[in-house]
């Protein structure tokens, strides 16, 4: 009775080990290009955002403009996390768009 429990756990190692294979071999090349072109999307429209959202802050407390560090630090960590989220939310759309539907048949003349 040992003997058949596992050889059925062989069994479903191996067929667990070619699914596993399958799925890595398919999802990840495309996943990267997606996430290159979120990429190229998203990083110009967070620089923008996180230069706007900086300026707008030194324009609240214009102390910070004192500090010499504060506008490049607040861009670097306002744009990091922009695009991050940015990237995300734009790779979650994986599923391909629908083909334009046809237009309609033109109607039967009689």
């Amino acid at each position: 009775m040992a003997a058949a429990s596992s050889a059925a756990a062989l069994k479903m190692a191996v067929v667990a080990a070619c699914i596993a294979v399958a799925l890595l071999s398919m999802g990840s090349p495309a996943m990267a290009d997606l996430q290159d072109e979120c990429r190229t999307i998203c990083r110009p429209m967070c620089d923008g955002f996180s230069s706007n959202a900086c300026n707008a802050v030194i324009d609240i407390a214009p102390i910070l403009k004192t500090l010499n560090f504060f506008f490049t630090t607040c861009k670097v960590r306002v744009s990091g996390l922009c695009t991050a989220l940015c990237v995300s939310i734009c790779s979650l759309n994986t599923v391909t768009p629908a083909p334009p539907a046809s237009p309609p048949p033109p109607p039967c003349k009689p």
